[in-house]
C-alpha cells in the first residue's frame, strides 16, 4: 500500500489506478490487483474482470455453482489434476476443411490425471444438437484412424501410434467423448529422453569426414 501512494507521484513498482471503497491497484502494465478485506486478494490482467469477480462475491452477479453449463458433462473420477473448459470456443476458429465440424460444438472439456500407473486424458466435446453429435464423433474417429497409419520412423511417434490404436469415440446425446489411459513409466521415459542433459544430435558420418579435410 506504501508503494501504491507513491505510485500516485510516479514512484513505486505499484500505482493505484482506482481509489473509493474498491480500490484497484496495478503491478507493472498488465497485472491488476485488488484486496478485499476478509476474502483475499483478487488478481487478473483486466481491471473489468476484478470487477466481475467482484460482483460474484457479493451475490450481485450469478456464480459457476449457479450455471448448468459445465454440469452437464460427465462426472470425472478422483485423480485428475489438470481440467479446461471452454464454451463457443471453435465458432470463429480458422479449421482445417475435414475438422470444420467441430463447429458443431458449442463447449467442450479437457482433463488429464493419473491412476493405477496410467496417464489419462479425457477429452469431451458438446455438440450444439444430438444430431452433430455423431458427424463430430466421425470427424475424431477419421483424426485417429489417419495418426495411427500416418508413416512414422521416430520410435516416440510409433509408441505414440499404438497407444492411439483401439481408442474408441463415444456419443452420449449431445455429448462426445474420448479417453486415453497410457502408461505414466512410458511418458516420463519419452520426456527423460528429450530432455537429457548434454545430449547432442548425431552427426552424418560424411559431415564429420568433410570437417576433417578442412
Amino acid at each position: 500500500m506504501q508503494q501504491a501512494e507513491a505510485g500516485k507521484s510516479g514512484q513505486g513498482g505499484i500505482k493505484a489506478v482506482r481509489e473509493g471503497a474498491d480500490p484497484g491497484y496495478a503491478v507493472g502494465s498488465n497485472v491488476f490487483v485488488a484486496v478485499r478485506p476478509g476474502c483475499g486478494i483478487l488478481v487478473s490482467p483486466k481491471l473489468e474482470e476484478i470487477d466481475d469477480a467482484s460482483r460474484v462475491m457479493d451475490g450481485k452477479a450469478p456464480s459457476l455453482e449457479e450455471k448448468t453449463v459445465f454440469s452437464e458433462y460427465p462426472v470425472l473420477p478422483g485423480g485428475f489434476f489438470f481440467v479446461a473448459l471452454a464454451e463457443a470456443f471453435a465458432q470463429n476458429a480458422a479449421l482445417p476443411a475435414q475438422a470444420e465440424v467441430l463447429k458443431l460444438a458449442e463447449g467442450g472439456r479437457v482433463a488429464l490425471g493419473e491412476e493405477a500407473d496410467k496417464l489419462q486424458l479425457s477429452l469431451n466435446l458438446k455438440a450444439q444438437t444430438a444430431e452433430g453429435a455423431p458427424q463430430i464423433q466421425q470427424v475424431l474417429q477419421g483424426l485417429l484412424a489417419l495418426a495411427s497409419l500416418a508413416h512414422v520412423e521416430e520410435p516416440e511417434m510409433i509408441q505414440m501410434q499404438e497407444w492411439t490404436r483401439g481408442t474408441l469415440v463415444a456419443v452420449k446425446e449431445k455429448m462426445v467423448s474420448l479417453d486415453l489411459n497410457v502408461p505414466v513409466d512410458a511418458v516420463l521415459k519419452q520426456l527423460q529422453d528429450k530432455i537429457k542433459p548434454g545430449a547432442a544430435p548425431q552427426k552424418d558420418p560424411k559431415e564429420l569426414e568433410v570437417a576433417k579435410c578442412r
